[in-house]
């Protein structure tokens, strides 16, 4: 049976993205779970809320396996694929955030062994957190590109019109580039933890904002009728509006001590999971308008 040129693009381009995966997982373990069993053991035998957390980040991380299988598949079906097409940026952000849910396990660890005063100094926590949302800058950059371009091209929806198409994409490339760098400098110049909730607010609130906007955008004008795009957007909406809430909470709650912490956390995790799982079943029911 003879391989279309688009089924090789497809395979190979998954393929690196799972070795990807597998070598992240793998020297994150090394590096970190081996040498520090002990210490690891200790803190999930010692804090409660470690387990929880461990429990509702598995099965964070089973429903993006899903999403990124549909979205990939979605994308390979396509006759030209390409890397600028939705599926596959959708589908490469949920892909990201499978290894950023690794960080989440290891950060979550580090700081209830750190707390302490045992097992890690400060300036290692400071320097896991800046990698962390350094990530999340990445997983979120996809659906930003996403919306920003649809927002700038949004009258036109529907047409080819390349000088439109062409302003579009130098608009999206001049935001993408300011965005980016503010983000990443700020990022990098933070010598504190706690301005990182901050950080992560704002940065959910401008990519997932563009993200929300362009599913009901499709929902009205009935673009991608195999997806739900209304049900997409309303799991969206709460995925948001639970990263708008964990700098609220965290400067509210936690600080108050290491149970409100604790609360604040599984909140934040399961609500999530919650929008998750909502979005997950956006991309499995087809819309009404299905012809």
């Amino acid at each position: 049976m003879k391989v279309s040129l688009r089924e090789k693009k497809g395979f190979l381009s998954i393929s690196l993205l799972i070795i990807f995966q597998f070598l992240f997982y793998f020297f994150t373990i090394l590096f970190f779970y081996i040498p520090y069993f002990g210490l690891v053991s200790e803190a999930y035998s010692t804090f409660y809320y470690l387990p929880v957390l461990t429990v509702i980040i598995i099965i964070k991380i089973l429903v993006f396996l899903n999403l990124v299988k549909i979205l990939f598949q979605k994308w390979v079906s396509h006759e030209e694929p390409h890397y600028s097409d939705i599926p596959f940026l959708l589908g490469f952000s949920f892909y990201m955030l499978i290894s950023a849910k690794l960080i989440d396990f290891v950060l979550y660890t580090t700081y209830a062994i750190t707390i302490h005063g045992v097992g890690f100094n400060e300036l290692f926590l400071l320097n896991l957190t800046k990698f962390r949302y350094i990530l999340v800058l990445i997983e979120l950059l996809p659906p930003y590109l996403i919306g920003i371009y649809l927002y700038f091209f949004r009258k036109n929806l529907g047409t080819r019109d390349l000088k439109l198409e062409r302003i579009a994409r130098k608009n999206t490339v001049i935001f993408s580039i300011i965005y980016i760098l503010t983000v990443s400098i700020i990022i990098i110049l933070l010598q504190t933890i706690a301005p990182f909730t901050i950080i992560a607010g704002i940065i959910s609130l401008i990519s997932l904002s563009f993200v929300v906007w362009m599913f009901i955008t499709m929902y009205r004008g009935k673009i991608l009728p195999e997806f739900n795009s209304l049900i997409i957007s309303i799991g969206f909406f709460f995925y948001l509006i639970f990263n708008i809430l964990f700098p609220i909470l965290m400067y509210s709650i936690a600080q108050a001590s290491i149970e409100g912490e604790a609360v604040t956390t599984i909140t934040i995790e399961g609500g999530t999971l919650v929008s998750a799982i909502i979005i997950l079943i956006g991309f499995k029911i087809k819309a009404r308008y299905k012809v």
